[in-house]
């Protein structure tokens, strides 16, 4: 610690006389933001934690290691979603945070109705840490809030849990993961020798609801050593009984004795690891298609498919080459969409960006912050290069896959690229080349199916998507105002024969429901699945468009401001807590 000193102690002597602390710097200055957090809630997009450089006034970076303080974000940030904007000319919306709050580099963000929670994440070096605590912000509706701290059920439990950075991080269905990371000084006041750092292995969840925390192992399941550094993750919440997590991407550790941040053993793209929330089981899955390169520091954000599909988003990242060699910072675009278990590289690319986080907001994907190509090791390098974007935000419009300056509030809802409906037009996903039986039952038994000749006008799943804590949600809270009282009855008598008949008969120009069988599974193997599966699926119109609704099981309601993760995507009509995100899990007890 008397190093860390000495070294703070000397950057505070050599800083520029004129430096200003910024949260937002003016839109000409800015050059890089990073290690931040990104969570919708409301109407709002949120950005939490992370560093920032600016023009120091002479063309240099005011960055890592030249002012200790000044690129610390120390505020909570966010951006309206409900009107359009510019990135040259948007107004950030800034809210203090009290004194105690942390503002960490990569914290998990786990959304609950107008509140998220934050937990996990680094110091920067030389600064003091605070005990680990679980903070919550509760918003107002006007892109502010307030934080607390949040008191855990089991004290116990949550005394042993050790604070990690960089772990694999998302929320499904009210409960936030938390997936490995690593130790240091500035994690945690359990570490105290500012010259090791490392490797954590372990699963951590947190309910939200029942505010208890468990500490899971990882190992086998997710490898032999139980290991994940600078992953990314987000839930499958159509999927089991309390949704999938899967991890993409980040460091395998072999030794748990050190961290070096190398990159020299990252994770396969081509097997892909799930954790069945519910079961508290490990699992196994090989994708299809050709394979992203390996690397972290990527960006994931899901979207729901009109045919039912869900689409995961992967934006970027970075594969270290060492600490002599310049690292491969990635532009691409990938799309892995589920129950195909299949990879797709989109005709679109990016800049080239590592430490970012992105959401998907109706038919736009929003990537915040990021730093950029042809850096080294050394992480100072990259904040002296300025971002291509302004205020380092970018809108990729999914529908014709461009990019712009700016986001459109009207955009439509999110359709899958014509390459993934091809291959849900031309296969049946039941017949993958599934790992084992449990994955199997998992993604066929459980899953809002996609299979479907049925594909020319479908209905937008995204608006009949589990949008509340993850759980499956009565259709009136989906179509509302166009299908009104009748989804009331519906949600009471819960069978779909009777909904069918009484639809037809009190709203006939809002939906007609479709209740004659199908033909034969091989004409129509989604309409197949859904007459003849354990759920009571249905068929329906909704303004003459066909789509696959799923009626509500006994007592899988919750309320509806119980939003999903933060990875997830947000049809535009119905914005919601979303998650990228994440928190920390170390199989250690101090």
């Amino acid at each position: 610690m008397h190093s860390s000193l000495q070294r703070l102690a000397i950057l505070l002597l050599v800083l520029p006389r004129h430096a200003k602390s910024y949260d937002v710097p003016p839109v000409d200055a800015y050059f890089r933001r990073m290690g931040h957090s990104i969570v919708v809630i409301g109407d709002y997009l949120y950005v939490q934690g992370g560093e920032i450089s600016w023009d120091a006034g002479n063309g240099t970076a005011i960055g890592q290691f030249s002012d200790i303080y000044a690129n610390r974000v120390n505020k909570t940030l966010s951006l309206p979603i409900a009107e359009s904007w510019n990135n040259a000319t948007v107004q950030w919306i800034e809210t203090d945070s009290v004194v105690s709050a942390p503002s960490l580099r990569l914290p998990a963000l786990w959304p609950q109705g107008d509140s998220f929670f934050t937990w996990g994440g680094s110091k920067r070096f030389g600064l003091p840490v605070e005990d680990s605590l679980l903070w919550q912000f509760t918003t107002d509706g006007a892109g502010g809030g307030n934080w607390t701290s949040s008191q855990p059920a089991n004290m116990e439990t949550f005394s042993s849990i050790r604070r990690t950075t960089a772990a694999a991080r998302a929320s499904c269905r009210g409960v936030g993961l938390y997936l490995g990371g690593y130790a240091a000084p500035q994690t945690d006041v359990a570490f105290n020798d500012d010259t090791k750092a490392f490797p954590v292995p372990g699963l951590l969840t947190y309910d939200m609801e029942t505010a208890t925390w468990s500490n899971k192992t990882s190992k086998p399941g997710l490898n032999n050593y139980g290991t994940s550094v600078y992953g990314a993750a987000t839930c499958l919440e159509d999927y089991g009984n309390k949704g999938v997590f899967i991890t993409i991407g980040g460091q395998m550790e072999t030794d748990l004795s050190a961290y070096s941040d190398n990159g020299l053993t990252l994770f396969e793209t081509s097997t892909l690891s799930l954790y069945d929330v519910d079961a508290d089981q490990w699992l196994k899955q090989k994708v299809s298609g050709e394979a992203p390169e390996q690397r972290d520091r990527t960006c994931l954000s899901t979207a729901h498919g009109q045919n039912g599909s869900l689409d995961i988003y992967m934006y970027g990242g970075i594969q270290k080459g060492g600490t002599d060699q310049v690292n491969k910072v990635f532009d691409d675009i990938w799309i892995l969409s589920i129950p195909a278990f299949t990879w797709f590289k989109l005709n679109v690319t990016g800049t080239q960006r590592s430490w970012h986080d992105c959401v998907i907001i109706g038919s736009q994907l929003v990537s915040v912050g990021g730093l950029g190509a042809g850096v080294r090791f050394n992480e100072s390098v990259q904040f002296n290069d300025r971002d291509e974007w302004r205020q380092g935000l970018g809108v990729l419009d999914l529908a014709s896959m461009t990019w712009a300056d700016g986001f459109n509030a009207n955009s439509t809802a999110y359709e899958s690229p014509q390459v993934v409906k091809d291959w849900y037009r031309d296969n049946d996903f039941r017949n993958n080349n599934w790992t084992s039986d449990d994955v199997k039952q998992l993604f066929t038994n459980s899953a809002k199916s996609t299979n479907s000749t049925n594909t020319t006008d479908p209905i937008d799943a995204g608006t009949v998507a589990s949008e509340a804590d993850g759980q499956k949600i009565s259709i009136g809270s989906i179509v509302g105002g166009v299908i009104g009282g009748v989804v009331a009855l519906v949600a009471i008598l819960g069978t779909g024969f009777w909904y069918m008949r009484r639809r037809k008969s009190k709203n006939s120009k809002a939906s007609t429901a479709i209740d004659t069988p199908n033909e034969g599974k091989k004409e129509d193997p989604l309409r197949y699945w859904a007459e003849t599966h354990t759920q009571q699926w249905y068929y329906a119109e909704l303004n003459g468009r066909p789509g696959l609704f799923q009626l509500p099981s006994e007592g899988s309601e919750r309320p509806a401001e119980l939003g999903p993760h933060a990875e997830g995507h947000i049809p535009i009509e119905r914005r919601r807590g979303i998650s990228e995100l994440s928190g920390s899990s170390p199989e250690m007890k101090g």
